[in-house]
């Protein structure tokens, strides 16, 4: 009997001990999480504050930089009129105004300040300078000048942007003005508590002073002065994020993590500070819910340990006696001895067995329902488990989150309290469909959160069944992914959007032409197309470098367009080139566009070397005169630029139909090709660029590039022969060439050097497209007898978007099949993460002009941080093309394991030279 009680007792105080380790553990962790909550929402604040006021500044110093304004022959009213438009593009600019050099507004966007003087003003004084930021500050006679009648609007807070407007020679002629209302801050300050759906959470904005001028909560000007106070204190802590225990000026105690500035005063951030805070009393009610569940679950285990001992006892006290006895004996023998479990088949034997092993069985099922119930409630997807009759049973954490219900609002209710009302009846019939004859569901649905927010969020739902197959329980696991869809929208916007320019880019140009060719065909108006290109660019980009290039680029964008938008539509052509889209545009009209557009370029444009002066050419096609498609006129309005560019001293020429000589170069081209393919590829070579580990630069394989000299051993670009090989289908033949070669090269290496090398080949989207492509694909690897993971087909994102679900379901066969599949030029194409999620291709290769451009250009190195954190979460690999220099490298190698290719480690080389490269690894 007394090793009865000693085993309760043990079992006691072992329960004890791991409840409350547990809920020690788990307070640890709520504050934890807690923790990277807060410091996340105070960081996304503060970055979402800067990039806000960065757009602004740039709004201002692009319409300051306007050649129209710098010119100085607008009119009052023309000012007044494109003061309205600045002011309109965002609903948040409370005044927007023109001041001359003497301090006096000449004209403003609601003439409510027209000849007031604001010489003394900083940003007046300021802004004759340079591009200047103001700290938030009250303005009650501007508040009242654009009050409605209520005086909920006084006093006006204020942040103040200016630039200089300058004229020709470099003198500072006027100064834009203009006041940002910092309502656009509250609204930020609004969606983001939305979005966490924390009503404990607040968010406080500090300037560099220490004053409050943000608040979640407007309150008494003494507390605002007592916090303002507070927070000066906590100043002295330079760290860029802090996060602590504090006991604020109402005497509550906070979670409190702060965002400090990290730039100098005059960058957009202003020198703001973000504090997120969060009462410890709200941080840790989580923590003592799961530590209720903990101790319930242990009394109950407990209880039932406790019961069968004793139900034990009963029924063998005679055998425990015995063992008891028999442990007395040990004890008084052997005082450390552990009582050893008797061997034989007696009842003491049996049961002594039995005991030890139901012990340990306990132990193991309590570590494994601490365990399941840990992870049913922390797990980051939300779960929610119904009965048979779909009543919701159990949910977990981020159930709540997710939805705003609690555990109590949710339980007995059925998921269509989730309801977004979005969806008609046959999708939820589709639903049971699936349910009834697969036992599961999965996709993409659009639910409601409590506070009335519909969001998107990706779906599984699992039917549980007895073993009669009776359903007994559904268990769906949902996430949202809001975050997602915004992310695709991101890369959309980049995908349109020229990164230098800001311009739209090709494909954006292209589908504007088709729209408003559209237009233009119902309402029976004329279309000009206008293709520019800058003469002697390239010469002044090779003499200055490429970040001179790209400064001159910008400047004749800004230029070109200052015309461009008053007629019609500016996109960024090509390195060097723009096209101006002008809608309802007769001959006269274009001839008068076209001369602005002379008129604009005659100015010099600045380099930090000298002056430059540039002239253009443009090349002129019209609808319906000359076509009727866009393909038709894009390629009549290149004709024409291109005999410009031959005749040098005519800057502009109009289509005509005896422009054929490059039509006949491409009909040259054209048989020259089809000659080569029909004698066994005649003039065809590839070559082949390695591909470097970027940290250990040891190879990991090739990419096969080809190369073709028409028969008077004249080399003709890829880009000119290929898309004609696409046209007329020589490119299914060529292509099979292609990779039987590539594998050929492949089994050399695999075979000679005993290296798993790999081999990327590009394959076009006409080929993806042609039945049976899989089986030549795997006739044409098994015959070199080369392993299907080696052989990495690479395709453009627009090669799948083409014909999405069919080039989808081809890439997700080869991917079944064991092969690689690459994104090549990943993002300046098509490609949404939606796609990518798919097919889940095994490798992304970043476009070279992100790549060359990363270190000078913000957007091109966000582009390829994105691409290599998409990677790393979907557990693909990175090819970086286009690296040209070891700053280049070096950066690459601090974002990650990626792999490097280009000049700065090898060019592409013939067989015989890759041969020599690989003798000497």
């Amino acid at each position: 009997m007394r090793l009865v009680i000693l085993i309760l007792g043990v079992a006691l105080v072992s329960t004890f001990f791991l409840t409350e380790s547990s809920l020690i553990l788990t307070r640890e962790q709520v504050e934890r999480d807690q923790t990277t909550i807060l410091r996340n929402t105070a960081g996304r604040m503060a970055f979402n504050l800067r990039n806000d006021l960065s757009a602004r500044a740039d709004e201002v110093q692009f319409f300051a930089e306007l050649p129209i304004l710098e010119e100085g022959e607008l009119s009052n009213d023309e000012i007044r009129e494109l003061l309205s438009y600045i002011k309109e593009a965002y609903p948040h600019y409370a005044w927007v105004g023109l001041v001359d050099m003497q301090g006096t507004i000449i004209q403003d966007a609601d003439n409510l300040l027209v000849d007031a003087s604001v010489a003394q003003r900083n940003w007046f004084t300021e802004g004759t300078k340079a591009l200047y930021f103001g700290d938030a500050h009250e303005a009650i006679l501007l508040a009242k000048l654009l009050s409605s009648g209520d005086d909920e609007s006084l006093p006006l807070r204020l942040v103040d942007i200016s630039a200089p407007i300058k004229g020709e020679n470099g003198d500072v002629k006027y100064v834009i003005g203009t006041h940002l209302n910092l309502e656009w801050a509250h609204e930020l300050q609004r969606d983001m508590l939305l979005q966490l759906n924390d009503p404990d959470v607040e968010i406080l904005v500090f300037n560099s002073d220490g004053n409050l001028i943000l608040d979640s909560d407007s309150n008494s000007p003494n507390k605002q002065q007592d916090v303002e106070t507070f927070f000066k204190r906590q100043l002295n802590d330079q760290a860029s994020f802090s996060s602590k225990q504090l006991t604020w000026p109402d005497a509550e105690n906070y979670l409190t993590v702060t965002v400090h500035p990290d730039e100098p005063v005059n960058s957009p951030t202003l020198g703001w500070s973000v504090v997120a805070r969060k009462p410890i009393s709200a941080v840790y009610k989580p923590a003592s819910v799961i530590a209720r569940q903990i101790v319930i679950s242990s009394v109950i285990i407990f209880a039932a340990f406790m019961l069968l001992i004793w139900f034990a006892v009963k029924r063998s006290l005679k055998p425990l006696e015995e063992l008891a006895e028999l442990a007395d004996r040990i004890r008084e023998s052997e005082a450390h001895a552990a009582i050893p479990e008797l061997e034989g088949n007696s009842e003491v034997a049996r049961f002594s067995r039995s005991l030890t092993k139901l012990v340990n069985d306990l132990t193991h099922k309590n570590r494994e329902l601490l365990l399941a119930e840990r992870m049913f409630f922390d797990n980051s997807l939300a779960i929610m488990v119904t009965d048979a009759q779909r009543q919701i049973i159990r949910v977990n954490r981020a159930f709540s989150e997710f939805t705003g219900y609690s555990e109590e609002e949710a339980l007995g209710n059925k998921p269509s309290i989730l309801s977004s009302g979005r969806h008609q009846e046959e999708f939820y019939d589709d639903m049971n469909v699936s349910l009834r004859e697969h036992g599961s569901w999965r996709g993409e649905i659009w639910n409601k959160h409590k506070s009335g927010r519909i969001y998107p969020e990706h779906l599984t739902i699992i039917a549980l069944t007895d073993a009669q197959g009776e359903v007994t329980h559904y268990i769906a696991m949902f996430d949202d992914i809001t975050e997602q869809k915004n992310r695709d929208k991101n890369l959309e916007r980049l995908r349109n959007f020229d990164p230098l320019t800001r311009l739209p880019n090709r494909e954006a140009g292209i589908r504007a032409v088709e729209k408003t060719l559209d237009q233009a065909a119902e309402e029976g108006t004329e279309v000009t197309l206008i293709l520019i290109d800058i003469a002697g660019f390239k010469s002044v980009n090779e003499v200055h470098g490429h970040e001179q290039g790209d400064n001159l680029i910008k400047q004749v964008a800004r230029r070109l367009n200052s015309v461009a938008m008053l007629h019609g539509y500016m996109s960024r052509w090509g390195g060097d080139e723009f096209l101006i889209c002008a809608r309802n545009c007769s001959r006269e009209r274009a001839e008068n566009i076209i001369e602005r557009l002379m008129n604009a370029m005659a100015s010099p444009f600045f380099t930090t070397d000298d002056e430059q002066h540039l002239t253009i050419h443009c090349g002129v096609s019209r609808y319906p005169q000359d076509a009727e498609d866009a393909a038709t006129l894009l390629r009549f309005a290149d004709i024409a630029l291109l005999e410009s560019k031959k005749l040098r001293n005519i800057q502009t020429l109009f289509y005509s139909s005896d422009m054929n000589d490059s039509i006949v170069r491409h009909l040259e081209i054209e048989n020259a090709l089809r000659h080569s393919v029909e004698h066994d590829f005649d003039g065809f070579e590839l070559f082949y660029q390695p591909q470097y580990w970027a940290d250990s630069l040891t190879i990991k394989g090739f990419e096969a590039l080809l190369r073709w000299r028409m028969g008077d051993k004249r080399p003709v670009p890829p880009d000119l022969f290929i898309p004609l090989a696409e046209s007329n289908g020589l490119i299914e033949p060529i292509g099979e060439w292609v990779l039987k070669q590539a594998c050929q090269t492949l089994k050399e290496f695999s075979s000679e050097y005993a290296q798993r090398l790999t081999m990327s080949v590009n394959v076009s989207g006409i080929q993806l497209q042609k039945s049976g492509f899989l089986d030549r694909l795997r006739s044409l690897v098994d015959a070199q007898e080369v392993g299907y993971e080696q052989l990495i087909i690479e395709v453009t994102e627009t090669a799948f978007v083409a014909n999405e679900a069919q080039a989808n379901e081809v890439l997700a066969d080869i991917r079944a099949a064991g092969f690689g599949v690459s994104i090549d030029d990943f993002g300046t194409g098509y490609a949404s993460l939606d796609y990518i999620q798919r097919f889940r291709p095994t490798e992304i290769k970043v476009d070279q002009l992100f790549v060359q451009k990363m270190l000078t250009d913000e957007h091109c190195l966000n582009i390829v941080k994105f691409t290599l954190n998409l990677a790393e979460s979907m557990k693909l690999e990175v090819v970086a093309e286009g690296v040209e220099t070891q700053e280049q490298l070096d950066a690459l190698k601090s974002m990650g394991k990626v792999i490097a290719q280009g000049y700065l480690l090898e060019r592409p080389l013939p067989l015989d030279q890759l041969r020599e490269l690989m003798s000497d690894v």
